[in-house]
């Protein structure tokens, strides 16, 4: 019963380590790209400083503000990011 648990702990270490790299790869994504994230009825909780500079909004703008709305908006400068093809 104890190499069980042993094997089971040593497992359990290694998803651990594997969890953490992958949280830092995606902290450090969030850094390099457009980062935002949104309940599932589309209002935007959170923003990285790229995504907010893109926008041209300040951040307690965005914050509350459906995605939907930004997508609309697609005749402001400020927007310009979300429907440019380029």
């Amino acid at each position: 019963m104890l190499f069980g648990n042993n094997k089971l702990l040593t497992r359990i270490t290694e998803l651990e380590r594997e969890l953490a790299s992958f949280q830092e790869t995606q902290a450090d994504l969030r850094q390099e790209m457009l980062y935002f994230s949104m309940t599932l009825e589309g209002k935007i909780v959170d923003a990285n400083s790229l995504f907010i500079k893109s926008c041209g909004f300040e951040k307690a703008e965005l914050k509350g503000k459906n995605i939907k709305d930004l997508i609309l908006l697609n005749s402001s400068p400020k927007c310009d990011t979300f429907t440019s093809s380029n």
